[in-house]
């Protein structure tokens, strides 16, 4: 930190000529960046701020305007004050219009009554300029080091902030860019008076650029916190009303890059343990390895145990997820998903492999060590990525296959096919369990064992092409009402309810539905109905109606012409 114009007059070599300060007081806190015999009138073109001006006038114009002239070009070149010894030029006091220019400007004129050796004075003032710039400069590689060293640490966040705000002597809180706030240290001054509505005071200290300085009510030392373009916080001291020193700005900021290093870091060992995980799981489920005892080896050095457990594929399925054409952004969002799925296997403290599957769900192989108590930890299990992943409804937005518990490696194939048939056979349940194995998904797991089944294509074509096509061409919603009415279990005053319309409406549907089948709605027949609308929701997921159709054209004016129902 650089001294100011009142440190420099406090000087012994300055005090000895009896200083006084005629004019610009308010600028004796002006830093002082060198000291300068200033003789001749035109000055001002050499300077280049900061200067701690020293004359005797014996080279100023007479003229009243010439003098103020002078003045001017000082203040406009930042010179930091001026000092006249009274003798030479001047005798007794100084004209008026210099002091009133200086005074005008805010530039620091200081009269010395005594004789003083001008060249004492900037010996001494340099020596305490460049002391005090070797000070700052050691005080800035201590303060690095400080925050290399918590870097390097993987000190938290808090630490982090801790460390600025001892240093600063300071409150120090970090906020994201919605101005919530994600850590603080109060430096000793209360919470409730710190935080006390803080957005709108957040607000009220914006501006662009990654250095900012908000002076009012409170003043603010403001600084960006982000890298590689991305801004994602800022860090802010809530400091006094004294202007900033470099010192403060700078473990303000390298405080900011401490904890954009640290997030850096924290996503790419992240990153690298995801691809480790999906890495692994490959191999497991493709059973590219060389014997279960390699793939233990590395499960064990991701800090996940397989030998003697219970190993059990989870499949997770998101829910009404619709499809992003930003390829970028979707890839982020499944990125997320993932990462918040791995959390959740450490909240639940069971160790788990999570990855991306070539389906593009996520798959997770759980080692369980408890096999007396296996429900529990799948329920805890489940429990946990459902909270992960929880919608802003608060509903469950994911649906979880779990496939059945095996003891080697070479049967976790298995487990995952089963868990993978599970997730994409459960249909729109409103409640959703905490997970799903082959046994609750009754005849649509069935049904998914069969989806590439040619007779079981067939099957659907042949029970509902004809309301398919019907729909097609009438703009008709048949499908949807007999779908309603099978789940609701035929209960017309339930099903006429889940469709929004009256039981006359829907009786007049339901007729409708017979007439295009040609068949009417006994028992056995809506069980075939019913077990086909399961089918369109498992092959293809939903066949189109335009390809029933055509499929039907082909096959009646095909040879025989004749019609299958």
């Amino acid at each position: 930190m650089l001294p100011t114009v009142a440190r420099i007059l406090a000087l012994p070599e300055l005090t000895a000529g009896l200083p006084e300060v005629l004019a610009g007081e308010s600028g004796l806190s002006n830093e002082v960046r060198w000291v300068h015999i200033a003789e001749p009138a035109d000055i001002a073109r050499l300077l280049n701020g900061g200067e701690f001006l020293l004359t005797t006038g014996i080279g100023l114009p007479d003229g009243a305007r010439q003098i103020v002239e002078w003045v001017e070009s000082l203040a406009g070149a930042r010179a930091s004050a001026l000092v006249i010894e009274l003798g030479r030029k001047f005798q007794g006091a100084l004209p008026v219009p210099l002091v009133a220019a200086a005074d005008r400007l805010a530039l620091p004129l200081i009269v010395l009554h005594e004789e003083v050796r001008f060249v004492k004075v900037t010996e001494a003032a340099h020596t305490l300029i460049i002391n005090s710039q070797l000070t700052e400069q050691r005080r800035r590689v201590e303060i690095d080091q400080v925050f290399t060293e918590l870097t390097l640490e993987g000190a938290s966040t808090s630490q982090v902030i801790g460390q600025a705000s001892r240093i600063l002597r300071q409150p120090v809180v970090l906020e994201n860019l919605q101005h919530k706030i994600l850590a603080y240290e109060t430096a000793g001054e209360p919470v409730e008076s710190l935080l006390d509505d803080w957005v709108r005071r957040s607000r009220r200290a914006s501006g662009s650029g990654r250095r900012l300085l908000v002076k009012g009510d409170e003043s603010w030392l403001v600084t960006m916190v982000g890298a590689r373009g991305e801004m994602w916080a800022r860090l802010i001291a809530v400091a006094d009303d004294t202007d900033p020193t470099d010192l403060a700005w700078a473990v303000l900021e390298r405080a900011a890059t401490a904890l954009a290093l640290n997030r850096l870091i924290e996503r790419d060992r992240e990153g690298l343990e995801r691809q480790s995980h999906r890495s692994l799981l490959a191999d497991i489920l493709n059973r590219t390895y060389a014997s279960q005892e390699e793939i233990e080896s590395r499960a064990r050095s991701l800090g996940v145990p397989l030998a003697d457990r219970s190993l059990v594929g989870c499949v997770v399925k998101l829910r009404d997820v619709p499809e992003d054409r930003d390829t970028l952004r979707q890839e982020a969002r499944r990125r997320d998903h993932l990462d918040r799925a791995a959390t959740a296997c450490r909240d639940a403290k069971i160790p788990s492999l999570v990855g991306i599957l070539s389906s593009g769900k996520i798959g997770i192989l759980a080692g369980l060590s408890e096999r007396r108590g296996l429900e529990t930890a799948l329920v805890r299990l489940a429990d946990a990525i459902h909270t992960a992943l929880v919608g802003r409804t608060g509903k469950r937005e994911v649906v979880i296959g779990v496939g059945s518990a095996v003891t080697t490696v070479n049967d976790v194939r298995r487990s995952f096919q089963e868990a993978e048939q599970v997730a994409e056979a459960v249909g729109e349940v409103e409640d959703l369990k905490a997970f799903y194995r082959l046994p609750d998904i009754r005849i649509r797991g069935l049904l998914q064992l069969l989806q590439n089944d040619g007779r079981v294509h067939a099957f659907v074509e042949r029970e509902l092409a004809p309301l398919f096509e019907h729909d097609q061409r009438h703009s008709s919603d048949l499908i949807r009402v007999l779908g309603a009415y099978l789940d609701t279990g035929r209960n017309v005053s339930v099903a006429a309810h889940r469709l929004g319309m009256s039981r006359p409406a829907l009786y007049s549907r339901l007729e409708l539905i017979q007439q295009v089948l040609g068949a009417d709605l006994s028992v056995e027949s809506c069980l075939s109905l019913h077990v086909a609308l399961l089918g369109t929701g498992l092959i293809a997921h939903v066949m189109p109606s335009q390809e029933l159709a055509s499929r039907r054209h082909a096959r009646e004016s095909g040879p025989g012409n004749h019609r299958e129902r």
